[in-house]
């Protein structure tokens, strides 16, 4: 028992750590978009509507972000945004692609 209590990263007391964190954001992330008045439907919510999938929030209509060049290359493993010659994965990069900025920013629907 005491091996298990005294675990950082296994174990029921890391478990609750966990998801109290989990909580707290969720919380954060309904009072941020509640602030912002977008609309959206708590995991609560969608558990009582019956809805299978239950993320932490749904928005209520299709909303779009400005993702940064910069991010944009990281996240296709190319810190610089120059692209790969390689065609292979240009369908997941341009994927949910609404716009593209002068700056080089992608307007994305999430």
């Amino acid at each position: 028992i005491e091996a298990t209590n005294s675990d950082p990263l296994y174990g029921p007391r890391f478990d609750r750590e966990r998801q109290y964190v989990g909580v707290e954001y969720e919380i954060l992330l309904e009072r941020s978009l509640s602030s912002m008045n977008i609309a959206f439907e708590t995991e609560e919510q969608l558990r009582v509507r019956g809805t299978p999938r239950t993320p932490d929030i749904l928005f209520s209509c299709p909303m779009a972000i400005k993702v940064p060049k910069e991010i944009l290359g990281k996240a296709n493993g190319n810190a610089n945004g120059s692209g790969n010659k390689n065609n292979s994965g240009n369908k997941a990069k341009h994927e949910n692609v609404v716009a593209v900025d002068e700056d080089g920013g992608v307007w994305k629907m999430i």
